[in-house]
C-alpha cells in the first residue's frame, strides 16, 4: 500500500522559513537603479548557467530576492562594502529569516558550527514552543540545508524529521579546495527512512509544491509548478512498492488579493493523487 502524508500537514519546527538572498543588492531611490537591474540579469544568467554552486530553483529565487530588496529602497549607497554588509544582514542567522544552520552566503557551515551549538539552539527553540503550548512531533531543516554536525543533532533530538536531506563528504566541508574538494548532495527519498547516515528518521517530502509566477508582485516567485506536475511525480512514486509520497502547500497562495486559483488547484491536486490509489495518513503515525 502506498501512503501519502496530509498535504496540509504542518510540521512544527524551531524556526520560521523565508528566502535568504545570497546576492549583492544595489540600492534604489525613486525606482530600481539600472545597476540593480543589471546585477539581477547577471545573477540570473549565472543561475541558468550553473555557475553558482546552488540548484537552479534556489539560485533564481535568491537572485530575485536581491532585486526585490533593491526595489524596496533598503540601501542608501552602492559601495562594495555596503553590498557585502547587506548580504550578511540578510543571512545573519539571528532569526528564522534564513537557512539558520548553514552559511548560505559563503556556502559553508556557520562559524559557530558544532554539535554543542546546534543542540543548544534547538533546545532553546523547543523550550519556547513548549511554553506556548506547541507539541513538536518532527523537525524540518530550514530550506532543507544544514551542516553535517547539525544534522547529527537533529537525529538525536527529534524522533522524526519531515524533509529532504543533504549529505556531505566531510563534517567540515571545503568546497573550494584546489584539490580534493568536498561535495554535498541532496537526497529525496521515495519511502520513509528509519535511520539515515546522521541517525535521522525521515518522512520524505518528495513531490514538491504548487508555485505560481507572480514576479510582478514578488520577484522571488517567478515560475509555475502546477498540480499536474505534482500528480505526475506521485504517479512516478508508485513504482516503489509500499512507497511514500508527500507534498506541501503554502497557505499564502489563498490570499484573495493574489487572485489565483489556488484553492481549486489544491482540490484538484488532492483528487488527482487520491485517484492514483494512495491512502492518506497522518504524518504523526506514518510508518
Amino acid at each position: 500500500m502506498n501512503k501519502l502524508s496530509p498535504a496540509a500537514l504542518l510540521t512544527v519546527g524551531v524556526t520560521l522559513l523565508t528566502v535568504c538572498a545570497t546576492f549583492g543588492v544595489a540600492p534604489s531611490h525613486a525606482a530600481t537603479t539600472p545597476r540593480a537591474e543589471a546585477r539581477y540579469r547577471q545573477d540570473r544568467a549565472d543561475c541558468l548557467a550553473g555557475r553558482t554552486g546552488e540548484d537552479r530553483k534556489t539560485c533564481l529565487k535568491e537572485a530575485a530576492a536581491a532585486l526585490q530588496a533593491a526595489r524596496a529602497h533598503q540601501l542608501t549607497d552602492e559601495s562594495p562594502a555596503r553590498l557585502a554588509a547587506n548580504e550578511r544582514k540578510r543571512c545573519d542567522g539571528l532569526s528564522g529569516d534564513d537557512f539558520e544552520f548553514w552559511d548560505i552566503v559563503n556556502n559553508k557551515p556557520v562559524a559557530e558550527d558544532s554539535t554543542a551549538w546546534a543542540f543548544g539552539r534547538v533546545s532553546t527553540g523547543l523550550l519556547e514552543l513548549a511554553a506556548n503550548g506547541y507539541r513538536v512531533f518532527a523537525w524540518e531543516t530550514p530550506h532543507y540545508e544544514s551542516s553535517a554536525l547539525s544534522s547529527q543533532v537533529f537525529g538525536k533530538v527529534f524522533p522524526m524529521t519531515y524533509q529532504r536531506a543533504v549529505y556531505f563528504t566531510a563534517d567540515k566541508p571545503n568546497f573550494y579546495a584546489p584539490t580534493g574538494k568536498d561535495f554535498a548532495v541532496g537526497q529525496i527519498y521515495p519511502y520513509a527512512v528509519d535511520g539515515d547516515y546522521y541517525g535521522q528518521r525521515i518522512l520524505p517530502e518528495d513531490l514538491g509544491n504548487i508555485e505560481y509566477d507572480i514576479h510582478t508582485i514578488d520577484p522571488t516567485s517567478n515560475y509555475n509548478y502546477t498540480p499536474q506536475d505534482i500528480i505526475t511525480n506521485a504517479k512516478y512514486a508508485l513504482a516503489v512498492r509500499d512507497g511514500f509520497a508527500s507534498f506541501f502547500f503554502h497557505p499564502y497562495w489563498l490570499e484573495p488579493d493574489l487572485k489565483l486559483p489556488a484553492f481549486k488547484d489544491f482540490q484538484s491536486l488532492v483528487t488527482g493523487i487520491t485517484n492514483l490509489g494512495y491512502t492518506w495518513v497522518d504524518g504523526t503515525t506514518a510508518k
